[in-house]
């Protein structure tokens, strides 16, 4: 080669770089050499984030720029798995501004809530959508497989070819919260504004690079095995909400969609994994933990940060409150420290202690399944947990009475199938309306399982109880019973009242009676099979971001009893109120008129 063709070379060379993806993004949004990502993250006329020192290591770190001089040590330690970053001391320089070296095709974000995460996210996406190569020259690797570029020497996107950049969440309406949140950053800044080739939607967008190229933006909902992703090139990808990909059937699986976005990104595109964490051993929390074991290992990254690091400016009383509250849910909001794998006791010994208190050696029926722990007394108001099994499991009923800011347990009654037989839905149903009659609780709140069944006997019950005519001989005789019992007499039949059952719904019921617990607002009996229900009550996360509640199980049966008497606590109301007054009653003094059944006497009451 002689030196006019070494110059053109050369020419075509700078030529090439000078009009490099980046080099026209900086120019075109005003920055002083190639847009960087901390520029489009940090800039007050761009992203105009004022980023903490773990989020300028962050940013950097998944530009490929040094970092190793933002951090001490143990905090690099603490984010980022190492105290230095490897090869990430020295960078490129290009007309004086420092280029990226060994910028990470994937970036694995965990950190607690209101970290910046999502914002930095978004940018990263779009910086990822304005720099990639649309047209690069093959590898050696590619040459030795026989691919061959095109007239100009490069392979890539051909023209015609659609382009898009992906916003990944496990159901589609979730991923428009982070699309909102860089649609609503780039229309604030008038310099970003300019990028949009059109109005966008609410599930999409198309940037205008300044090099002419198109990217479609889009929301994606992830599926089984990345169907979704497995078409055009893409110019960049993030995962919103990662640990939270996988179904409970684990038909949706995070690693599997990755892996259909790697081989379509285009050179320089980068895929972002962020989210808050659920659980140990979860898809997320390995493909995180193996990127962190090995910084940069094979292009991958992986930060982790607490949120109060990342934005000191959050309310560290609100912070502390839920602490208190829910230390393991602010262990994960907060501190980002994921959820156990395996199941864990769920109700802490010393609360169980200081609950379980009253002495229940009093009133109890013959065969131990009714207990009338506090006298009924209509001053105060009374709610009922119901539990009905017909076959494997008991059914359950437990009385809560609101008593001066607290929550007493005032009645339980457990009804346990005989071997090889099943309970009948009447008699269950009769002996839960009479006990809440007797107590004033106007509703049992139950289960959906069998609440048809429920719903159609209280119906039955309330006609008979109006025209005792029209009964069959059970019923007749639960209508003597009842017009015979001075408490239950001028009661009304209570309705029945379905709870949410999802876990969730249950989880968040459980936390507020451990809640209730840990503030001395709950008063239980000390009955050794409701406080060992109690005991090895147990909670587990569950695919999808939820905690899942696991009762006790022994043989065929759940531990029906607690599930009973953490609906009716959890219903009273802890308002201090001012007592009713007290309707005169007929009969004996306490209100009891059958010896026989274990109700006679006052023993026990306070």
């Amino acid at each position: 080669m002689n030196l006019s063709e070494a110059a053109r070379a050369f020419r075509r060379g700078f030529d090439r770089a000078e009009q490099s993806p980046a080099v026209l993004a900086g120019r075109a949004l005003g920055c002083a050499g190639p847009l960087t990502l901390e520029a489009l993250i940090c800039d007050p006329d761009l992203g105009a984030l004022a980023a903490s020192a773990p989020q300028l290591a962050l940013i950097r770190a998944a530009d490929g720029r040094p970092v190793n001089d933002i951090l001490a040590p143990d905090r690099m330690l603490f984010h980022f798995g190492c105290e230095r970053l490897p090869g990430n001391d020295n960078g490129l320089i290009w007309n004086g501004e420092r280029l990226p070296s060994g910028r990470p095709r994937i970036v694995y974000l965990r950190t607690g809530v209101r970290a910046g995460k999502t914002l930095i996210s978004v940018l990263a996406l779009l910086y990822s959508v304005l720099t990639c190569k649309f047209r690069r020259s093959p590898t050696p690797e590619e040459i030795a497989r026989g691919v061959k570029p095109s007239a100009d020497g490069l392979i890539g996107v051909r023209p015609g070819e659609l382009v898009r950049a992906v916003i990944v969440a496990p159901k589609l309406k979730l991923a428009r919260s982070p699309f909102q949140h860089l649609v609503g950053t780039m229309q604030a800044s008038p310099r970003l504004a300019k990028l949009f080739a059109e109005e966008p939607n609410k599930e999409s967008c198309v940037i205008r690079r300044p090099d002419g190229r198109e990217v479609l933006i889009e929301l994606v909902a992830a599926d089984v095995g990345g169907t979704g992703l497995r078409s055009n090139w893409l110019a960049g990808a993030m995962f919103d909400a990662a640990d939270f990909h996988d179904d409970a059937d684990a038909a949706v699986n995070l690693k599997d969609n990755i892996d259909a976005c790697r081989t379509r990104m285009l050179r320089d595109a980068q895929i972002l994994v962020p989210s808050s964490p659920w659980a140990e051993g979860s898809p997320f929390d390995k493909l995180f933990s193996e990127a962190l074991k090995a910084p940069l290992h094979e292009g991958e990254l992986a930060f982790h940060s607490d949120s109060l690091s990342m934005n000191p400016t959050l309310d560290t009383r609100e912070i502390e409150k839920e602490r208190r509250k829910n230390p393991e849910n602010a262990a994960r909001e907060y501190d980002a420290i994921p959820y156990g794998a395996g199941a864990e006791l769920f109700y802490p010994e010393d609360a169980i202690r200081a609950t379980f208190v009253r002495d229940e050696a009093h009133c109890r029926s013959g065969d131990g399944n009714r207990v009338e722990i506090l006298a009924p007394d209509r001053s105060f108001a009374h709610t009922a947990g119901g539990d009905m099994g017909f076959r494997k499991n008991s059914s359950a009923l437990s009385i809560g009475r609101s008593e001066r800011g607290r929550a007493r347990l005032a009645f339980r009654l457990e009804l346990k199938p005989a071997k090889g037989a099943s309970l009948k839905p009447s008699e269950i149903v009769r002996e839960f309306a009479f006990w809440c009659m007797r107590y004033g609780a106007p509703a049992i709140i139950g289960d959906l399982h069998y609440v048809e069944t429920a719903h159609e006997e209280l119906n039955k019950l309330r006609r008979v109880l109006a025209d005792p005519s029209t009964g069959d001989v059970d019923q007749k005789a639960w209508v003597e019973r009842v017009k015979a019992d001075p408490f239950a007499r001028d009661a009304k039949v209570p309705t029945y009242i379905e709870h949410d059952t999802a876990q969730k719904a249950t989880a968040d019921m459980h936390t507020e009676m451990r809640r209730r617990m840990q503030e001395g607002q709950v008063e239980l009996p000390v009955d050794d099979r409701m406080r060992e229900q109690c005991r090895e009550t147990k909670k587990r996360a569950a695919p999808g971001g939820h905690m899942q509640i696991i009762l006790p199980k022994h043989g065929m049966a759940h531990g029906d009893l607690w599930g009973s008497v953490v609906i009716a606590c959890t219903a009273a109301s802890l308002e201090v109120a001012a007592p009713r007054r007290r309707r005169p009653e007929s009969g004996s003094a306490r209100g009891y008129g059958e010896a026989d059944d274990g109700s006679a006497g006052d023993r026990g009451y306070a």
